[in-house]
């Protein structure tokens, strides 16, 4: 097995990046917070616009929905 790079942000998705890592996530924030003095967090909700593969042979890709509000937001901004 391929050794994996934990600084890439794919890792880091896979890492934190789903509904039910949501735990892992609001204790990484919390911990930070904390380190930084400020309050806590709670009730994260991740929201991802990616199909993150299951395979790494597989690419990543983005919803249609997420692909036609990002090309609406650039067209409104070029008129």
């Amino acid at each position: 097995m391929k050794e994996i790079n934990r600084l890439n942000d794919l890792f880091v998705r896979y890492l934190i990046g789903t509904e039910s890592d949501g735990d892992i996530l609001e204790n990484i924030v919390n911990a930070v917070l904390n380190d930084a003095g400020f309050e806590y967090v709670g009730n994260l909700k991740i929201i991802n616009p990616y199909n993150l593969a299951e395979n790494e042979n597989l690419k990543e890709s983005i919803p249609p929905k997420v692909m036609l509000k990002q090309k609406l937001k650039m067209l409104k901004s070029t008129c």
